[in-house]
């Protein structure tokens, strides 16, 4: 649709009538789907789409050089027919890097939309997803949104959304998204979903109508949630569902289904089962291609629509709307038959039609032949991630701009030299006078690499106004003096960040010359490590981001001076620096000292004398890196001046007494009494079962939330899970930085309170993790001041801000069956369990075997039942020490205690 283009976000019209009803995906511009995109007739498939009347198109900076091609593509059709940017809408992603790389930081999705604007040439897009979000943690996936939204407010935007495969985990993100911030999101994309061989997306809206009543089903929540588009994509299941299909593993293809099996994440045996569907299809007279398309887009046009997520109809009066769908092609003549059958789509909307008539047989060759033979295959997902999946990303890394790799630049080369090289010349000298003269161009990458690029790489990042200036030969040096100007101002800041990198690089240095050569070096020195690693990686992009800030930019306001966020984290690492320095010039040697090992003692480190001024030191970087961070995904004046009083307010303001009132406003019940008394009752050489069963090693590695044991009354429960929460919390060692450590915390219920745990359990919780890193979350703040009883809801809101300065939060609760009533505490531990704003949780709970706990943990969680032959063990254990060791008992008889024993440990039943 595309007719107008309001950037300010208060007067943006409806998405719905903003996005068209088919768009154009180019994930299929990759080597995913074929060997060499370049020889892909790409352009002409981007004109001939805009021709025959699609003009939406989807793509990512993941598919590889598919945003280049695509920006190269609408350059040249814009050229030869000046059609305006508002004909068409463009859409694209950021957050994925490659197959197992993520950055959803704010820096990386700031710097990955500008590299979208300038590989596609325009200076706003329609829309912008998060990419594949069940691969990172929800906190992550919300920061990553409101950054989106910030750009949207800059006018860089226009809508936000996010991506993904697994329907379950966008339907709760979006729900977890509108209750976080107030505002819903604008559109999801789900792929895979809603296709003839798994229809999941739209299930219960295909079988039982709009009218249905399962308040589950996917499209009824994301509307709950106030979604307003849902978006379906890869109609054919990325290439299952065509005539060639997608060969086995084992498999030798050639061209597109080659190149298509080494990687798609199906099966075999799905890969089998579609393939049949082939047979089918030929039998009734149609490809596969066209019953899969034809199917998906009238079934979703129809469900969509009548789920309120529809896209508006063009050309219709009145508000008509459809279920919008995106397809992928590789040719001209599959663009054509693809847009034929949305023809036909249109037309069968029509009862009565003859396009209605021929669906309807399609629709009855799918589900009376297809899915049957599909048999357990029909509705099939496989796992997103997959199992062991790990972010390649670190998170020391997270923020880096990263350089371009070599394929991409040849890529690149390859484009510009076709088209860009000759058209481009006269513009390149107006180009130079806007940019840095450093700056490598968003495209390449290379931001951190000084010098003059070719120019031809030049010319293909030039935005669309500065190649239809080339190619009429105009220019406007006026632009260039004004701008050049401007960047004569910029070096007091810059040159504050760039040394204090270079003071934070040595103090990275300093710190693995200590860890490689002091035997049993403090673990500070690997957190000192780990913090300047991070604090230097987001200067890195502060660096990068202030050649486009103008000089009296609010960004730049919002850093700059000795007060400044940047000013002060320099003088808190030069300290640091100091602080560490002054053993390491002794511990270098001249060159041939490389022939020994370099010996430096903990003596002359005199590390106890230091600790405190080190983490006091690492506090302040710490505070600063987050101001600093902040301060990126804000520009506006309003927000710096936000960041600047929030930050202030909760991480320097409050004083340590007003702390302290928060901490002792929440300890409501302290459980440590019994903790203790239960570790005093310990018999040495028990509860060590535990660690040797295969349930606790999948706990314990992070694949399993939640932990269930469970027995019967004076089965031990209470002392195993005091050695467990003492394990535990024996492993986790917190650093006092945000995001880099675990935190261990046990909770008891206990009869004799008499009292629902749920409230005391999670205010316990949230005493211990503040008090950890002496924070308090801003949520939690607000609710003291507030002077009430907080209720679960925002217990468990201070929750989930609260875990964020932790990767990992470790919680044991012991004997819920003693809270009374336990219904609000079954929920919470449900919640935990499940909810993925909780997702970095584990919980190992302990109870006594009730049909409503049972009913609740068997659903969320892996149990562990103390009716075990590790159990007999102990007891065996604890009785002889008992009958040895006890006055009245230890004088018996060696064969009379013996006799004992075993009476004892027969009789015991467990307990």
């Amino acid at each position: 649709m595309a007719t107008t283009t309001s950037l300010n976000p208060a007067s943006r019209p409806s998405i719905a009538s903003v996005l068209p009803p088919l768009f154009l995906g180019t994930a299929t511009f990759n080597t995913q789907h074929v060997k060499d995109p370049l020889q892909m007739p790409y352009r002409q498939i981007v004109s001939r789409a805009l021709e025959l009347g699609v003009n939406g198109f989807d793509t990512s900076p993941y598919y590889g050089p598919s945003e280049v091609l695509l920006g190269d593509a609408l350059a040249a059709h814009t050229a030869a027919t000046n059609i305006p940017r508002e004909s068409y809408v463009l859409v694209t992603k950021a957050g994925r890097i490659a197959g197992n790389e993520f950055d959803y930081s704010p820096a990386y999705v700031r710097y990955s939309v500008l590299r979208s604007l300038s590989r596609l040439n325009t200076t706003y897009l329609d829309l912008v997803y998060m990419h594949d979000v069940e691969f990172v943690s929800p906190a992550e996936v919300l920061a990553a949104v409101q950054t989106l939204r910030q750009l949207r407010d800059e006018g860089k935007i226009r809508y936000v959304g996010i991506s993904g495969f697994p329907v379950h985990v966008l339907c709760s993100l979006a729900e977890m998204i509108l209750a976080e911030t107030g505002e819903a999101l604008d559109a999801i994309l789900s792929y895979g979903h809603f296709t003839i061989q798994n229809p999941t997306l739209g299930l219960a809206e295909v079988v039982a109508g709009p009218d249905h009543t399962d308040e589950q089903s996917p499209l009824r929540r994301f509307r709950n949630a106030g979604v307003q588009v849902v978006l379906n994509a890869s109609m054919l299941g990325m290439g299952l569902l065509t005539s060639t299909g997608v060969p086995a593993r084992t498999e030798t293809a050639e061209g597109k289904a080659g190149v298509i099996a080494s990687w798609h994440p199906a099966p075999d045996d799905l890969r089998s089962a579609c393939q049949k569907l082939s047979a089918i299809a030929s039998d009734a007279g149609e490809r596969l291609e066209t019953v899969a398309l034809h199917w998906s887009m009238e079934e979703y046009a129809r469900v969509g629509a009548a789920a309120g997520l529809g896209v508006q109809l063009p050309g219709q009066s009145g508000d008509v709307r459809v279920g919008g769908s995106v397809m992928g092609v590789t040719s001209t003549a599959e663009l054509e038959q693809t847009v034929e059958s949305w023809k036909l789509v249109l037309q069968g909307l029509a009862a009565g039609s003859e396009a209605s008539a021929r669906y309807e047989k399609l629709k009855a060759l799918v589900e009376q032949k297809m899915w049957p033979a599909l048999g357990v295959w029909k509705g099939y997902s496989w796992a997103s991630p997959d199992e062991g999946f790990q972010n390649e990303r670190s998170a020391d890394k997270f923020g880096l701009i990263p350089e371009e790799d070599e394929l991409m630049t040849n890529f690149m080369t390859r484009i510009s030299s076709n088209f860009c090289q000759v058209a481009a010349q006269p513009a390149l000298g107006t180009l130079r006078g806007i940019l840095p003269a450093d700056f490598g161009g968003l495209g390449n990458h290379k931001a951190m690499s000084p010098g003059p690029q070719p120019d031809h790489i030049f010319a293909s990042l030039l935005p669309s106004s500065l190649r239809i200036a080339a190619v009429n030969n105009r220019s406007n040096t006026a632009v260039s003096r004004d701008t050049s100007r401007k960047m004569a101002e910029v070096f007091g800041l810059a040159a504050s960040v760039f040394a204090t990198i270079q003071i934070a690089d040595r103090v990275v240095s300093i710190c693995k010359h200590y860890i490689e050569t002091v035997r049993d070096a403090p673990s500070d020195l690997r957190t000192i490590l780990v913090e300047c690693s991070s604090v230097g990686a987001v200067l890195h992009n502060v660096e990068f981001l202030l050649k486009f800030e103008e000089p009296d930019s609010a960004l730049r306001k919002a850093l700059d001076g000795d007060a400044g966020p940047v000013g002060e984290c320099h003088v808190a690492i030069e300290q640091l620096e100091k602080l560490i320095a002054s053993d390491q010039n002794q511990a270098q040697g001249p060159p041939d000292s490389k022939r020994r090992k370099v010996q430096v003692t903990l003596r002359n480190l005199a590390w106890p004398l230091k600790e405190t001024k080190a983490k006091k030191l690492l506090q302040d970087v710490a505070r600063c890196k987050n101001t600093i961070s902040l301060a990126l995904t804000a520009t506006s004046s309003h927000d710096i001046k936000f960041i600047r009083e929030e930050t202030s307010r909760i991480q320097q303001a409050l004083t340590e007494n007003q702390r302290n009132e928060v901490y002792k406003w929440l300890r409501h019940t302290d459980p440590s009494s019994i903790h203790h008394r239960a570790c005093a009752n310990h018999e040495p050489g028990t509860c060590e079962w535990m660690s040797r069963t295969p349930e606790w090693a999948q706990f314990s590695q992070g694949d399993v939330r939640c932990l269930w044991v469970h027995g019967i009354p004076g089965a031990g429960k209470t002392i195993l899970a005091s050695q467990v929460a003492k394990k535990i919390e024996n492993k986790c060692r917190w650093s006092t930085l945000s995001g880099s450590g675990s935190i261990g915390i046990h909770y008891y219920c206990y009869f004799g309170h008499n009292q629902d745990e749920a409230v005391p359990f999670l205010q316990w919780v949230l005493e211990r993790m503040c008090r950890e890193v002496d924070q308090v979350p801003d949520h939690l703040w607000k609710m003291f001041k507030d002077g009430r009883d907080p209720s679960l809801s925002d217990l468990l809101t201070a929750l989930e801000a609260a875990s964020r300065y932790f990767s990992s939060v470790h919680i044991t609760i012991d004997a819920i069956d003693e809270s009374s009533p336990r219904e609000e505490l079954l929920k919470v531990l449900r919640d935990l369990a499940t909810d993925f704003r909780f997702s970095n949780i584990r919980l190992l709970v302990t109870s006594r075997e009730y049909l409503d706990i049972e009913k609740v943990m068997e659903e969320v969680s892996t149990e562990i039942s103390m009716k075990n032959g590790y159990l007999d063990a102990d007891i065996r254990l604890y009785t002889e020490s008992r009958l040895t060791t006890t006055d009245k008992l230890k004088d018996w008889a060696e064969d009379v205690r013996h006799e004992a024993l075993e009476a004892l440990c027969a009789g015991a039943k467990g307990m």
